[in-house]
């Protein structure tokens, strides 16, 4: 998969990254809000291993896709 990638379905939103397998001291959490400057949330987020070829680790995020409003998604990272 490409390094990041975003998909749509009718309730949810399909958030996938790809990160080094050897960076064991690294934290990756997908997050969302639905206003810029509103507090971020992992709330209803799961992750899944989708891919491990031993030097990247590709992961699929899926998360609520919310209300008729946007939604704003990052991937935080942090050590």
């Amino acid at each position: 998969p490409a390094a990041l990638q975003l998909t749509f379905d009718n309730a949810w939103i399909h958030f996938t990254y790809v990160r080094p397998a050897a960076v064991t001291d690294v934290s990756y959490q997908v997050e969302w809000a639905d206003a810029l400057g509103a507090a971020w949330s992992s709330a209803g987020v799961t992750q899944h291993l989708l891919d491990d070829d031993g030097a990247r680790r590709a992961i699929r995020a899926v998360l609520p896709k919310g209300g008729p409003a946007q939604r704003f998604v990052r991937l935080k990272v942090t050590k």
